[in-house]
């Protein structure tokens, strides 16, 4: 299957867009008959987008905004989030006090269910890309 497919969707840094962009991906995901894969991707761009939201824009309660970009070419979906929340590099979180390794398994879930997961901070926030191979 060789087909190009993008799609940009802008999301208000709210606890509602959670369930827009659960839409905005399975809507992509059955246009591409990859109705199969939707769980997983799901899961893996809905922990990055609550984070996002829990921990740089206080739960929802600052205002910012969130741009997820679904890209499918050649049996591969990139998904990308960015954002305008203070810049973040999850490899350096600490929580209460716990190093990186040590956190939830909120990390350990998206790398397991993506094929490839980068993270970067950037001048006016936050990008994340992740993969999935679709074959």
């Amino acid at each position: 299957m060789t087909v190009h497919s993008k799609k940009t969707s802008f999301l208000k840094s709210e606890l509602k867009s959670l369930s827009v962009a659960r839409g905005v991906i399975r809507e992509f995901l059955t246009l591409h008959n990859l109705d199969a894969k939707e769980i997983d991707i799901n899961l893996a761009v809905g922990e990055v987008l609550t984070n996002v939201l829990r921990y740089g824009f206080n739960g929802g309660e600052t205002k910012g905004f969130l741009k997820l970009t679904l890209q499918f070419k050649r049996s591969q979906l990139s998904v990308i989030i960015e954002d305008n929340a203070p810049p973040s590099n999850p490899k350096t979180w600490k929580i209460t006090g716990r190093l990186p390794t040590e956190g939830g398994h909120g990390l350990k879930l998206i790398y397991n269910l993506a094929s490839k997961v980068e993270f970067e901070a950037t001048p006016t926030g936050n990008k994340a890309k992740l993969e999935f191979n679709l074959a």
